[in-house]
């Protein structure tokens, strides 16, 4: 399915609102074999790389961070827990939907 997007009228756009998506972000299991199907695949290309430790939801939680650009400045994101637990408890497990999904517009050779 092809759809296009109206481009955004001159003189319209918000100086107060959002005006683009920053980053989405998902939890993977594997952060090589999402590299592997971004970067490579894809091809988009691997923009940051990260290892934090916060405390969230009550305990020191670690995890790699990773960010994949997109053409219009925008990023997909990915974390992987270092700690198998925490892993489990945050995902990626998620019920089967055809509506929890991302899109990209690629071109014919990808």
């Amino acid at each position: 399915m092809t759809q296009a997007f109206p481009e955004t009228p001159a003189g319209t756009e918000s100086t107060t609102g959002p005006t683009r998506l920053h980053h989405n972000a998902y939890v993977t299991r594997d952060q090589e074999a999402t590299r592997a199907f971004y970067e490579d695949v894809i091809g988009l290309p691997l923009i940051a790389t990260w290892k934090e430790a916060d405390e969230l939801f009550g305990a020191v939680r670690t995890y790699c961070h990773t960010f994949y650009g997109l053409g219009d400045g925008s990023a997909l994101a990915f974390f992987q827990f270092a700690d198998p637990a925490d892993q489990e408890q945050f995902g990626p497990k998620m019920p089967h939907s055809p509506f929890q999904h991302i899109a990209l517009k690629v071109t014919e050779d990808v």
